[in-house]
């Protein structure tokens, strides 16, 4: 007899057996889409994740542990590089009336003093220099490995830059925000070049959006 689990008891047992006194602090805490709350832990270093629904709407969030599985890609009526030739379209236009609501408010939240960098491209790009958590993803979207602490460079609406120790072989990349006072508010990113140099490799990588700014799953 086959049992079908909700994605709200599965995000449960995703983590029952992590230690109590090592709990995180960080919660998710409540879903962008419905408001509804979600005391799921948010992405740590070092730790498995794994993406899980909201029980109310639908919406994806990864949360830490590990389940084989679960949702893909999806980007309903356009390829991701349909997505992106969309993106370089947009042109030079003011932060303000960027067609990407969730990635404006993240950056207006995150630039606070930070510096914009002195170099042309269609989207303004500010300097950040903080730690945040990310996870290398295949073009499924499914994690390759645990999660692991970079440094995340800059910023700009349409992508930003990380630093990564090691190399990096994963198409995608899933940036949690959590680390920089955003705990619920993540993203995942196409890597579009690379540079290796020593024991670090620094990742240029582009959002892959929803419309309304969800992960791209389903």
């Amino acid at each position: 007899m086959s049992v079908f689990l909700s994605d709200e008891v599965i995000a449960s047992l995703l983590f029952r057996d992590s230690d109590q006194e090592d709990f995180r602090s960080l919660l998710i805490n409540r879903c962008d889409g419905c408001l509804r709350p979600l005391e799921w832990p948010t992405p740590r270093a070092m730790s498995w994740v794994s993406a899980v629904a909201c029980p109310q709407c639908g919406r994806h969030y990864f949360t830490e542990g590990r389940r084989e599985g679960g949702p893909c890609l999806n980007l309903p009526g356009q390829t991701t590089r349909a997505l992106e030739e969309s993106l370089v379209d947009i042109g030079s236009r003011p932060l303000v009336h960027f067609e990407r609501p969730a990635t404006t408010r993240l950056v207006k939240q995150l630039v606070g003093n930070a510096q914009q960098t002195n170099e042309r491209r269609r989207h303004v790009r500010f300097r950040i220099d903080k730690q945040v958590v990310a996870a290398p993803l295949d073009d499924r979207a499914q994690p390759l490995s645990h999660a692991i602490e970079c440094t995340l460079c800059d910023i700009s609406v349409s992508g930003l830059s990380l630093i990564v120790e090691g190399s990096w072989d994963a198409p995608y990349v899933l940036v949690d925000f959590s680390e920089l006072g955003q705990p619920g508010t993540q993203f995942i990113a196409r890597v579009q070049w690379q540079n290796h140099n020593f024991k670090t490799t620094h990742l240029g990588c582009k959002f892959v959006l929803q419309p309304d700014g969800a992960l791209p799953l389903g």
